[in-house]
């Protein structure tokens, strides 16, 4: 079993990184997610959590949906990033 971290950016899907769960709980902090191409200038990103429903590695979206815990969706907040900055 795996979960999806999906980037957001300007609410639009940019990248995709799957880690293998093992019935465990995930912990990630200070993972890579390579974005789909280089961006420039302010950006609001943000990451959301899927279970990957058919252990495929890959974000189906007719079939994959966002963690939960308590009703809410397991994500971080909106950040604004300068992206110039990184380049």
């Amino acid at each position: 079993m795996s979960v999806l971290f999906v980037v957001y950016v300007d609410d639009s899907i940019s990248g995709v990184s799957a880690e293998q769960t093992q019935e465990k709980p995930v912990a990630i902090d200070g993972g890579t997610i390579e974005l789909d191409e280089p961006r420039a200038g302010e950006h609001t990103v943000t990451v959301v959590v899927f279970n990957d429903t058919n252990d495929n590695q890959r974000l189906d979206r007719d079939v994959d949906e966002p963690c939960k815990n308590g009703g809410g969706i397991v994500q971080t907040m909106p950040e604004r990033i300068n992206f110039t900055r990184f380049s």
